[in-house]
């Protein structure tokens, strides 16, 4: 009956975002989280997504009701994700096909189950939960990191992991001036499915017509047809 619930509450954002339009707020939050800055070209900013599928992959500690836990809220977001983007995101046990990693570890144990470029950026920038690599024709690979001293509480769980995959996306940006949200500096604890105005984000940055590494000037086109 849960499940039956989710679902149509799922069904239900996802029409009223298929028939919502952008108004000049909702362009500026875009552009907001959805911009980052190409330091290779002279710090231009553009836009970053996936266009090849996902394989994501949940690396836990000896804890198996955390881990289990992670799993189902990222199983959670990522079916809200795939509903809302159209991109082909599965689960897998091996190693070699994982572009999408989720790593269960302590701050102070990062040298534990991380090396080279990741871990050094863990490092030099503290705090931060996702590291990610792109090449000119998608997003390529992401780490994201789960600290289950600091999140040790479901709704805690729940809420960073929403972010984080969300953000993961392509959407890396914060909005100062909104409370409660996946793309908020303070987002506070977030409903099971994502509130529509985070989901209309999400769906904007997916329509085809929005490329990746696609620069300001011709996002601005492109979002006047939206």
């Amino acid at each position: 009956m849960k499940k039956t619930g989710f679902l149509i509450l799922l069904l239900l954002i996802l029409q009223h975002v298929q028939a919502q339009k952008l108004n000049k707020e909702d362009v500026k939050s875009f552009k907001t989280v959805a911009l980052t800055i190409n330091n290779t070209i002279a710090r231009t900013l553009i836009i970053r997504k996936w266009t090849t599928p996902i394989y994501y992959k949940i690396y836990g500690t000896e804890n198996p009701v955390y881990d289990k836990m992670v799993q189902q809220e990222a199983a959670s977001a990522f079916k809200q994700i795939k509903q809302l983007t159209g991109l082909q995101i599965q689960p897998v046990m091996g190693d070699d096909s994982v572009n999408f990693s989720i790593i269960i570890a302590r701050a102070d144990k990062l040298g534990d189950v991380l090396a080279g470029e990741i871990l050094n950026y863990f490092k030099a920038k503290k705090g931060s939960q996702i590291y990610y690599s792109t090449n000119h024709e998608s997003i390529s690979q992401v780490t994201t990191l789960i600290d289950p001293k600091q999140y040790s509480e479901r709704q805690h769980v729940h809420t960073i992991i929403q972010i984080q995959i969300a953000s993961a996306m392509g959407l890396f940006g914060k909005l100062t001036n909104i409370d409660n949200s996946l793309f908020s500096a303070t987002p506070g604890v977030l409903p099971i499915n994502f509130k529509a105005a985070d989901a209309l984000k999400i769906k904007t940055l997916y329509n085809p017509k929005i490329l990746h590494e696609m620069k300001e000037k011709e996002l601005d086109e492109v979002l006047k047809e939206l």
